[in-house]
This record gives structure tokens, C-alpha cells and sequence, in this order.
């Protein structure tokens, strides 16, 4: 059984895939952007098997404003790289892919991709809410589309964190990335305490919560219940 973000990523590329046939259109008119796939908590790996398996097309968006259909870019041979990471990045799902997709359905019987992620009985039956996503380049924390919190203003610590979550695919716990630069003059525990701090200070949505494990060397991050 493939991972619950892998299927999320298969029901958006699948249902790409059957706008595109249901119109008549070409599919990279519904390429999927990667800030989507991201969103349901695809990790630069997980791009790099579903492109290496041929389950995925990569293409870049070339759209300008004045364009009146979305114009593309298709990337050239199976790989997946920086360049192709960069934010105007897009997938469509292949032939294989969609194979594949609709062997995922019947092992999860309900006999299609479905049209949103199956619920999660500890979550007292509603759906559960895809990885926390850390744009770098904007400085923003997002959660399934949510701004949950966003820098106007560098904060080096905070962001070294969120990075080393999202590089690791958002995992409960990390080790304290922060030692890997010891030339700050704060104690480690204390840094890392006032920077968890700062991670759960306002918050536009609060969604999620971090803490420290206990042992000062570590980071955790939880989801809020909101009801």
C-alpha cells in the first residue's frame, strides 16, 4: 500500500487527468503545480520516484498574462532536479500513472481515485489535514492552503527549524538543527526554547503547535484540536 500522500497526489493528478479527457483538451492545460502536490505533503523524493517510475510528467509553466491558454514546458527524459523544483514547476499524470492510480483505488475499494483523502478513525472520523508545507522563498508556513504563519522579517532560527522539518517531510520529531551552527553565543537549550517559542507566536491559523522533547535537543510539532 502506498503512503496516504501518495494517494492524495494521485487523486489530484487523476482527476486532472479526467477534466482534460472530459473536455477534449490538452492535459497540460490541467497540469497540476507543484505548490498543490506539495500542500498534501509530497517531499523532492517522492517527485523524484513518481517521475522515475513514469507515473508523472514534469513541465514548467511558461503562462504570461496575456497568454489565453496555459502554455508549457515539458521536461525532457525521466528526472527530477532543482530546476525542476523551481515554484512555476507542474505534473500531469501519464498512461502508467493512471494505471497505477486505479490499482491504488481498488486496494483502498473504493473503485476510483478518490475525490478527497479518506478519513482517519482517530480523528474521530474527519479528514485528516495533509503535512504542514514551509515556503522558503516566501517565508510562509502553510497547512492545506492555510497561512499559518508568515516572516516579514528574517528570523534565522525559526526558519532553520521549519526547514529541517520540511526537508525531512515533516516528521513529529527532529533533532535540534540549530547546533549545526554554534558561533551564537546564546546557551543551545535556550536558543532553541525562545525559537520554539517564536514558531507557535502569532500564528495566523492556529493549526499546529511546537515544543520542545525535553531534553533540549530536540523539536516536536503537534495538531492543534480545534473541535
Amino acid at each position: 500500500m502506498v503512503s496516504s500522500k501518495i494517494q492524495f497526489a494521485l487523486t489530484l493528478l487523476s482527476e486532472a487527468y479526467y477534466y482534460a479527457q472530459d473536455v477534449g483538451g490538452d492535459i497540460w492545460n490541467f497540469a497540476v503545480e507543484i505548490e498543490t502536490l506539495r500542500e498534501v505533503g509530497l517531499t523532492p523524493n517522492d517527485f523524484r520516484w513518481l517521475v522515475a517510475k513514469g507515473y508523472t510528467e514534469p513541465g514548467c509553466e511558461k503562462t504570461e498574462t496575456c497568454d489565453c491558454q496555459r502554455r508549457m514546458s515539458v521536461c525532457q527524459g525521466r528526472s527530477f532536479n532543482k530546476r525542476t523544483c523551481k515554484r512555476r514547476a507542474c505534473f500531469i499524470l501519464t498512461e502508467a500513472g493512471l494505471a497505477f492510480a486505479r490499482e491504488v483505488a481498488k486496494q483502498i475499494s473504493i473503485g476510483e481515485p478518490p475525490a478527497q483523502p479518506p478519513s482517519d478513525d482517530k480523528n474521530n472520523g474527519r479528514i485528516p489535514l495533509p503535512p504542514p508545507h514551509w515556503d522558503g522563498e516566501l517565508r510562509e508556513l502553510h497547512v492545506n492552503g492555510q497561512l499559518i504563519k508568515r516572516y516579514k522579517t528574517p528570523a534565522p532560527n525559526q526558519q532553520a527549524i521549519l526547514e529541517a522539518f520540511e526537508e525531512e517531510g515533516w516528521p513529529p520529531h527532529i533533532y535540534d538543527p540549530l547546533t549545526v551552527n554554534p558561533s551564537q553565543e546564546q546557551p543551545p537549550k535556550r536558543r532553541l526554547n525562545d525559537s520554539v517559542k517564536g514558531l507557535n507566536s502569532h500564528q495566523k491559523n492556529r493549526l499546529i503547535h511546537f515544543s520542545t522533547d525535553g531534553t533540549g535537543e530536540g523539536v516536536r510539532w503537534e495538531w492543534i484540536n480545534n473541535g
